[in-house]
């Protein structure tokens, strides 16, 4: 009955749902060898293998913890599998769902993820066959895994892998255990704890926005700001400072053409856009300014769709070169900024940017 379910959601949203014992995070994993564990996360990716006697795939697992670095791909992944950045824009939406399913947590909605991505291998036929039938395990699904085993990879990387008496288990986006993690990952957030640079991040198509919540202030004045001043005086919400650029978010091999489709995304309208942001900083702080698709073809001379296009090589490495010129701290540039209120969180996004000398 529907009294009945509430309880029961009760239960899971304020009750452990497993034992806390034998449980660890990815933080954990790296100092621990041939030993069994439980862990909870949340699934960016899964990676079949067509390795005969080898193991039947890869799940790709984080949980807001461990470094800001996302470990190689144990197999060879399609150009759209690396897309949109792991963690993935999957993994982001369920972090984004979780701000609003625990409102009274007063969660910070992230621009993009901190945190190891890790992998954890599957070899049993029974555990991959549960995981793909009917997506009962897919991309931003939370899990637990228990009796998993810790070993070192190839590359040198520690992974989890699932053995015959492993066990994984979807977890419904509101368990406590879920809102623990969120909670610790929130805490990274607001210390400006590195990100992991080749998260997705939070849609840059500013056109898709249409809460009328929006705070669109007025434009106070365009004069000189140092960031320091500008979080301070919150009645600003155009500015203009002069800074370098550090990097792209999600990170991007510059010498790689193809690596620009990272920085590619289509929207729910089934239009290709662009989708990145830029470390700004100045004399007194690091900002990330996500870039909307509009100032981003205008940066890189082109638009997202032609970029896209498989036969487009020559305008990708135009891009590169761009993202090379711009990531610079020896360049100094003049950055227009507009602050813009999503979700009760402020947000910079890039409005203008352009080469000067000091």
């Amino acid at each position: 009955s529907k009294s009945l379910w509430k309880i029961g959601q009760s239960l899971i949203s304020s009750t452990l749902t497993g034992d806390a014992i034998h449980a660890k995070t990815i933080a954990e994993v790296q100092a621990r060898e041939d030993e069994f564990i439980d862990i909870i996360g949340l699934v960016t990716l899964l990676l079949p293998t067509t390795q005969e006697n080898g193991p039947k795939g890869f799940i790709r697992l984080w949980d807001g913890t461990g470094p800001p670095v996302t470990d190689s791909y144990p197999v060879d992944v399609s150009s759209n599998a690396l897309l949109y950045g792991d963690p993935t824009p999957e993994a982001l939406d369920a972090v984004l769902d979780g701000v609003s399913i625990f409102e009274d947590a007063n969660l910070s909605t992230p621009q993009c993820l901190c945190g190891r991505v890790l992998n954890v291998v599957v070899w049993e036929d029974a555990h991959w066959n549960f995981i793909t039938d009917g997506n009962v395990v897919s991309p931003g699904c939370w899990v637990r895994l228990r009796n998993v085993g810790v070993r070192t990879s190839t590359t040198g990387q520690k992974e989890l892998k699932l053995i015959a008496k492993s066990w994984i288990t979807p977890l419904p986006s509101s368990a406590i255990e879920v809102k623990q993690l969120l909670q610790k990952h929130d805490e990274r957030i607001k210390r400006n704890d590195t990100p992991n640079l080749k998260s997705a991040i939070y849609s840059s198509d500013i056109g898709r926005i249409t809460s009328p919540s929006f705070a669109k202030l007025k434009i106070m004045h365009t004069s000189w700001h140092h960031s320091l001043h500008i979080f301070q005086n919150s009645g600003t919400n155009e500015f203009v400072l002069r800074g370098n650029i550090l990097g792209v978010i999600p990170e991007v091999d510059v010498s790689d053409s193809e690596s620009l489709f990272k920085c590619l995304k289509i929207n729910s309208a089934g239009k290709t856009n662009f989708s990145f942001a830029l470390k700004i900083r100045d004399d007194c702080n690091d900002i990330e300014a996500i870039v909307p698709n509009s100032v981003a073809e205008k940066i890189l001379n082109t638009n997202a769709t032609e970029a896209s296009m498989r036969d487009s090589y020559e305008v990708r490495k135009n891009c590169m070169s761009t993202f090379s010129t711009l990531v610079n701290q020896s360049r100094n540039y003049e950055i227009k900024l507009r602050c813009w209120e999503i979700r009760r969180e402020s947000f910079m996004f890039l409005e203008g940017i352009k080469s000067v000398t000091i």
